[in-house]
């Protein structure tokens, strides 16, 4: 998979609004992240791999709701994979990620938070200096990329946005 993959409206509307539930929730466990150690006072990001469920705190990846939607996932990759981290990535408005790769073979981000045109929130795609792309961050919006990919996620643009809030989740493929 070389394209990205784009699905809008990937849950449905019940799916996703219990998904920003969660994203808005207490049930979540938030850590700081840098995403570039050189530029750390600029770059950190929150992120949670901890869900609160049935009176205990697990890994996202043992909750059979983000289970069920790795499996939508995996119709659009069409390859037999398994998921190695699933988290939710929270960024402050006006603070930007770094150019990375991600780990594994495919990465799938499916945007979370409020969105409108005016906020930036993008995520951008680069190939060379002469090519680059970028992704809007329209709520319920999923993308698939291949993880070798360097890319990387924009906060929203005015210190007054809401956080830009995106589910990851980073996939094997099996052989």
């Amino acid at each position: 998979m070389k394209d990205i993959v784009t699905v809008d409206n990937f849950l449905d509307k019940e799916d996703f609004f219990n998904l920003r539930e969660i994203a808005y929730s207490d049930s979540l466990h938030w850590k700081k992240q840098v995403s570039d150690g050189t530029l750390s006072r600029f770059t950190s990001f929150d992120y949670s791999e901890m869900i609160y469920e049935d009176n205990d705190w697990i890994p996202i990846t043992q909750s059979k709701s983000f289970i069920s939607i790795f499996n939508l996932i995996k119709d659009h990759i069409k390859k037999n994979c398994s998921v190695g981290r699933i988290y939710f990535n929270r960024q402050k408005p006006c603070v930007d990620g770094c150019l990375h790769t991600d780990e594994g073979d495919y990465t799938a981000l499916l945007y979370v938070s409020d969105y409108e045109k005016e906020w930036g929130g993008f995520t951008q795609f680069f190939y060379s200096e002469s090519k680059q792309e970028y992704v809007l961050p329209v709520p319920n919006r999923l993308i698939i990329f291949d993880a070798s990919t360097q890319h990387k996620g924009f906060g929203f643009s005015h210190n007054w946005n809401p956080d830009r809030i995106s589910l990851a989740f980073k996939i094997f493929v099996d052989f």
